[in-house]
């Protein structure tokens, strides 16, 4: 069907065809959540609020402060990371002796049990995993020790697992929460890990300030060091400049002087005397503000004014430093934190998971789209026959009747075959309608054949077991049984028989027990009047006898010579000279008057078959001898066959086909030995066949049931009974029913079909897919068996 063609209604239709797979799945998926819903042990999940402020500026590098709000995102991201830190989850742990709970969780009680399921055992005297975990009332007893190693830290992370922070956006504010089986325990651990939280950015918050503290403790020595330093060097440089000052006033009064007195004056000696202590005074000074400098960071030569300067800053810092550290002083003596608890967990009073009454109802939802979506997608993948259309057009099959499927007779153990009409008109009649008074298009038609040629076999096959090929069958023949037709039915389904549960019948003396009676029938001698010519013929193709059968019939004599079952030469010497060999050569213009004369001259010199002599003299060529010993043969079996008295002798022996000079064309006389055993008849056969026929209620309907196990007929050999079988029934009734193995599970059920008038293959709709049907009609073709047609089975509207 195209895009185009594809309505609405069509998608409904799939849905209402599956609807077994969307109710299936929808309480499948409804009852497994509520069950899991239901069993799964209860969480409880308890929440506390706290909020995070700004924190207080700490000292973090000589001569600089870092203020940790001026990055606000990353201090509470920060705060948020330090919230599910293992060393607070330890500490939480520890506090309330969390291990007792991680313990106890296979007895149902511990915190979120179905997260780590297999439980550790606690520490021993034996080691941290040795002991095995006592039972729940000696456990609960028994204190437990601390674990440590590799076993805290899987109980730190079961605490990692259940411990839930939620921080708020564009806020200070964070929700710790924690999930436990018990309301109590979840309330519990939620409030001791704020607490715990607290307690641990306080003491974080103390150790900054006293480690703050200390560096400028540090800071402020070093600062009070220089301060003196460079007092101690400005005092010395002042007093250097008075020095200098008053060494240029005794030189200034020198020259002065020096106008009046001479260089020896006692005046001049006392200022020279003056000038050099002063000089001396200076270098002295001098020298010392040197070593000042080197000891210090300020420079001897510094600028006065400069170093003015300098002093006056490093007092500055000084004080700075001086009033930090009263204040870090201060501040480390007060137990606060920039946390607090805005909301402390309450127990709660209904468990987080499982929703059931949420579960159930998504769980519905879902089935209400996965169930149409399987239905679609079944559908879609199914590549079986449904339709009559699938059948015409995939497999190439004419649909001879269509059998609707409905419950009501299901429950009968009837099945609906209705007439031509439209199923839909049907539809309100259902229940009036009988497996036995009714019929499909498959009767009609085959009516049709019966009335012009009666006498017909129908082979009633499937490809597999299963397909309702049997009730086919069988309402089939009542169906033509109340139209007046004689009909026979046959169970040739020797391993799966079923057709006498059908009528109510004991499946014993049936068509095997017919097999075996004429199998074991004994030809060494006897007469025509109790096995006919039919008999022997047909007895000796199925045993695969070799040797002659010599057949007196009022002084007249024939013998058939049979290699391995296989009718190679007959020959009779009653025949009449224009009846002969020699004869039809010479009036067909093979050979002349004088070669025949000469052949037959030797003939009755050396008994050699006569064609053997024409061949081998150069008389005539085999090819050219083929037609005519096919054309005598003909006649003589014609003659053989009408022989209805008489006497009959088969000796065994292994002939070869050249022995005696008879030529051997291994020509197949099967068709003119079938053709005219309805001439001559049966009698063996015949009787042995019918005598196993039961008669039902109806005298219009015969059965023919499998009969007993056998393993001595199969293969070939049942193939070619059940062939001469239904020709012989075909002479008694107007129409044999046969129903036969599997196509596609039982060997001999393709070369069965080429024994039937017609074979009619009973498809059951939407059970199997194309490429085993096209499997099944295939074989039926490759043995050039007639495939009447197909008739639909268990179609649902």
């Amino acid at each position: 069907m195209s895009a185009a063609q594809v309505h609405l209604s069509d998608y409904i239709a799939i849905i209402k065809k599956r609807k077994g797979v969307v109710i299936i799945f929808s309480f499948a998926l409804i009852s497994i959540v509520a069950l899991f819903s239901y069993m799964s042990t209860p969480v409880y999940k308890a929440t506390a609020q706290i909020i995070i402020s700004k924190d207080i500026s700490v000292p973090l590098a000589a001569g600089n402060m870092l203020d940790r709000d001026t990055r606000n995102d990353t201090f509470y991201q920060t705060q948020v990371n330090l919230l599910r830190s293992r060393g607070l989850a330890l500490k939480v742990i520890e506090d309330l002796k969390l291990w007792e709970e991680f313990y106890r969780r296979p007895a149902g009680k511990g915190v979120l049990s179905d997260i780590l399921p297999e439980p550790l055992s606690p520490p021993g005297e034996g080691g941290p995993s040795t002991v095995s975990a006592p039972d729940e009332t000696a456990d609960a007893q028994k204190p437990r020790s601390i674990p440590a190693g590799p076993e805290m830290s899987r109980i730190i992370d079961w605490y990692l697992g259940n411990l839930r922070i939620q921080p708020f956006r564009n806020s200070q504010l964070a929700n710790i929460s924690f999930l436990a089986p018990s309301p109590e325990t979840a309330a519990r651990v939620a409030n001791a890990h704020a607490r715990a939280f607290i307690e641990m950015t306080t003491q974080m918050k103390i150790s900054a300030f006293k480690n703050g503290l200390n560096w400028i403790m540090n800071q402020l020595r070093q600062q009070k060091n220089i301060l003196e330093a460079s007092q101690s060097i400005m005092d010395m440089e002042s007093e250097i400049m008075d020095m200098r000052d008053r060494l240029d006033m005794l030189k200034d009064k020198r020259q002065e002087i020096a106008v009046t007195y001479g260089p020896k004056h006692p005046k001049m000696a006392a200022i020279n005397s003056a000038i050099t202590q002063l000089e001396k005074e200076i270098e002295t000074s001098k020298g010392k503000l040197a070593e000042l400098g080197r000891a210090g960071p300020v420079k001897a030569d510094i600028n006065y004014e400069v170093l003015k300067q300098e002093v006056e800053s490093d007092r500055q810092t000084y004080d700075f430093l001086l009033k930090q550290a009263k204040e870090l002083g201060l501040a480390s003596l007060l137990n606060t934190s920039n946390v607090s608890i805005v909301d402390e967990a309450e127990v709660p009073r209904a468990p987080v998971k499982p929703r059931t009454f949420l579960n159930i109802i998504l769980a519905v939802v879902m089935s209400m789209f996965m169930g149409p979506f399987l239905a679609f997608f079944f559908e879609y993948m199914d590549n079986t026959v449904k339709t009559p259309e699938d059948v015409q057009r995939r497999l190439g099959i004419p649909v001879l009747g269509i059998i609707p499927f409905y419950k009501s007779k299901q429950r009968k153990r009837d099945t609906a075959l209705f007439w031509d009409e439209p199923v839909k008109k049907k539809r309100k009649h259902a229940k009036t309608y009988y497996a036995s008074d009714v019929a499909n298009p498959l009767i009609p038609g085959i009516q049709m054949i019966l009335q012009k040629e009666p006498g017909q076999a129908f082979f009633i096959q499937s490809a597999t077991s299963g397909e309702g090929k049997t009730t086919v069958l069988a309402n089939s023949a009542l169906r033509l049984s109340r139209n007046g037709f004689s009909v026979l039915m046959v169970d040739a389904d020797l391993r799966h028989p079923s057709l006498h549960r059908v009528f109510g019948v004991e499946n014993t003396d049936g068509l095997v027990d017919a097999m075996q009676q004429v199998m074991s029938l004994n030809i060494h001698s006897g007469t025509l009047d109790k096995c006919s010519v039919d008999d022997l013929f047909t007895f000796i193709s199925l045993k695969k006898l070799s040797g002659s059968l010599a057949v007196n019939n009022n002084g007249n004599a024939i013998s058939a010579f049979f290699d391995n079952g296989r009718l190679y030469h007959v020959e009779s010497r009653e025949n009449p000279f224009a009846n002969r060999l020699g004869s039809m050569l010479v009036s067909g213009g093979f050979i002349t008057g004088a070669q025949l004369e000469d052949a037959l001259e030797r003939n009755r010199r050396t008994g050699q078959p006569l064609g053997y002599i024409l061949v081998n003299a150069g008389y005539i060529t085999l090819d050219k001898l083929r037609g005519p010993v096919k054309l005598q043969m003909e006649e003589q079996l014609q003659k053989l066959f009408s022989w209805k008295h008489g006497t009959f002798r088969f000796e065994r022996t292994n002939l070869k086909p050249y022995e005696n000079e008879r030529i051997d064309f291994e020509e197949n006389y099967n068709a003119i030995i079938q053709r005219l055993s309805h001439t001559g008849g049966s009698r063996v056969f015949e009787e042995a066949i019918l005598s196993h026929i039961k008669t039902l209620a109806n005298p219009h309907v015969s059965l023919l049931t499998a009969g007993g196990e056998t393993e001595e007929i199969n293969g070939m050999r049942f193939v070619m009974l059940l062939s001469k079988f239904t020709d012989i029934l075909k002479q008694h009734f107007d129409i044999v029913l046969v129903d036969t193995p599997p196509l596609l599970e039982d060997p001999d059920a393709t070369l069965l079909s080429s024994v039937a008038d017609g074979v009619i293959l009973v498809i059951k709709s939407g059970r199997l897919s194309v490429k085993t049907l096209k499997e099944a009609s295939t074989a039926v073709k490759e043995v050039n068996a007639r495939l009447s047609g197909a008739v639909l089975n268990h179609v649902t509207s």
